[in-house]
């Protein structure tokens, strides 16, 4: 998704920040507060080394010696001013930052965002938020800064300038408006490839990720020639357009330096034969050339800053972007909308002409399912692979919501998803059975966490792990089975109302899948099951039986086991 203009996606990132009341005014204040006392050092320093100058060519010791101690006072009190401008900047950043990552995670996470964000609508929204909303706040607040210490220095410098030489004003304007042009020709290829270049830094590191993540599945395909080869592709695309940004910054570079080495030549030029004439003192000649720089920096703060610029652009059309795609979500969100199931709260799960299609709307999966469930009853649900059981449990835990009808649920608080791949967050052995509910704060007493595991046949793992407050990378440490029961355990110090288990015991034995079955039925919740194994199918008393092209058939176990 692209915005229509760098204006409109400045704004979109900006504007929340700063059209509310945050401490970063407050540094912001400060901060502009430091700029105009250093505008205000420069003029004194100026002045200070016209003086200077000036006595020495005139050989008066007195004079020379006084202000020389004037200069060095004026250097010593801006020590402080000066050091403090990049810590309280450095302080704006970080609040800046704060605020923003905290933004975007908000709007990311709520009403399962996350989950609707595919790699088709953006790529890579880790990266966007983590490192692209910290360059950009970096940034953008050094461009702003140059900028307004261009305007500043602009401002304070061109009456010194013109009133030592009109001519030499005009030079000095007439010199960076040449330059500016010539770093935005130079420099316009630049912008995209900056662009490009963060899209294919991302890519890469993600695909070395999802190599690290799934390591022992690549390695029992003995894959790893395979894998290499796509990476060194990415790699390779990587490098072209890096090499791409190298030449163009090469280009820029060659112009910026004969732009630069030149500012010491052309004041010189036109300010040499007022002095020779006696127009002006040695000291004026001196304070010429540092306004005709000082000017010249001022009016070529594109040139300085055009890198900068390039990479701001880059970075923040790609948080445009992610904010565009969350206002989208956000504008879809209405359950009620055309073309989305209806959801409503209620005791128990209910269906009134359900038809569920894919997210893109390409398939029917099921047409017209009506049903309601009692209070603890079982329902199973069967049919080949493909005619979407799993797809049928989204709908019902609110993650899929293209189609028509209503769903009728339990809040989603009262209700606990198993998948067939157990999720492991990152943090304490407790964190794993108390999840989604934080493990410190979720009031469960340690003895029942272990009375709870010994059920599920984990009894050992808190001992082999160091206790409930260890920190381990436990997807890599239990396996499948072990997770599976660690899900089982979660149900069971939840108790929620309504269960959806969604191949949930795949990779148990059939011993062990029983006695969770047994542990979940003796818990009194409503369940919903998909599940191969027919073994299962006596647990449960109603069968949904989807057939392909969206029909089903809803029936009790004893009739669908004949």
């Amino acid at each position: 998704m692209r915005t229509k203009s760098a204006w409109s996606d400045l704004k979109r990132v900006v504007l929340p920040y700063w059209s509310t009341p945050s401490i970063g005014w407050g540094w912001l204040f400060f901060l502009l507060a430091l700029l105009l006392a250093i505008s205000f050092i420069n003029i004194r320093i100026s002045y200070s080394e016209r003086a200077v100058f000036t006595a020495l060519e005139g050989k008066d010791a007195a004079t020379y010696w006084h202000n020389l101690w004037l200069y060095a006072a004026v250097l010593l009190c801006s020590v402080p001013i000066v050091g403090s401008f990049g810590w309280v900047k450095s302080k704006l950043e970080m609040a800046w930052r704060n605020w923003l990552t905290t933004h975007i995670l908000d709007r990311y996470l709520a009403n399962r965002n996350f989950v609707k964000v595919t790699s088709d609508l953006v790529d890579n929204p880790d990266e966007r938020i983590q490192q692209d909303v910290s360059y950009f706040c970096t940034e953008i607040l050094t461009i702003s800064m140059a900028l307004l210490d261009s305007f500043l220095a602009f401002l304070a410098f061109v009456t010194i300038l013109y009133l030592i030489s009109p001519t030499l004003l005009v030079v000095a304007i007439v010199y960076s408006a040449v330059g500016t042009v010539a770093t935005l020709v130079f420099g316009k290829r630049l912008v995209g490839l900056h662009y490009d270049q963060q899209r294919l830094e991302a890519e890469f590191r993600y695909n070395l990720v999802y190599l690290r993540d799934n390591a022992e599945a690549v390695g029992l395909y003995n894959a790893g020639i395979r894998e290499g080869k796509g990476l060194k592709a990415r790699l390779a695309r990587l490098l072209h357009n890096l090499n791409s940004i190298v030449s163009w910054q090469r280009n820029l570079t060659l112009f910026k330096v004969t732009y630069d080495y030149s500012l010491v030549i052309v004041p010189a030029l036109f300010a040499a034969p007022l002095y020779f004439t006696g127009h002006i003192e040695l000291g004026m000649m001196v304070q010429a050339a540092s306004s005709f720089g000082r000017i010249i920096g001022a009016l070529s703060v594109v040139i300085a800053q055009y890198q900068t610029f390039a990479r701001l652009s880059a970075i923040t059309s790609r948080l445009s972007d992610f904010v565009g795609v969350l206002e989208e979500i956000e504008q879809n969100s209405d359950e009620k909308g055309p073309g989305r199931i209806a959801t409503k709260l209620a005791s128990n799960l209910a269906l009134d002409d359900l038809t569920l299609n894919t997210p893109d709307g390409a398939r029917t999966l099921v047409r017209n399912l009506s049903f309601s469930l009692k209070p603890g009853s079982r329902l199973i649900i069967a049919g080949p692979s493909g005619v979407g059981k799993s797809s049928l449990i989204r709908a019902f835990a609110g993650l899929w919501t293209a189609g028509t009808g209503e769903i009728a649920r339990p809040d989603l608080d009262d209700m606990m998803v198993l998948p067939q791949e157990s999720y492991m967050p990152l943090g304490t052995l407790r964190d794993q059975f108390t999840y989604p509910k934080a493990g410190t704060e979720c009031g469960i007493a340690d003895s029942r966490i272990l009375a709870v595991l010994k059920l599920v046949n984990l009894g050992e793992l808190v001992g082999n792990a160091g206790g409930l407050d260890a920190t381990k990378h436990w997807t890599e440490i239990l396996s499948p089975g072990e997770r599976q029961r660690v899900a089982f355990a979660r149900l069971m110090l939840s108790s929620p109302k309504l269960v959806l288990l969604d191949e949930a015991t795949s990779s148990l034995d059939v011993t062990s899948e029983a006695q969770m079955y047994d542990f979940v039925t003796a818990t009194g919740a409503t369940i919903v099951s998909v599940a191969h194994h027919k073994t299962l199918i006596g647990y449960h008393d109603t069968v949904l039986e989807l057939v392909p092209g969206g029909g089903w058939r809803l029936i009790p176990t004893d009739v669908y086991q004949q």
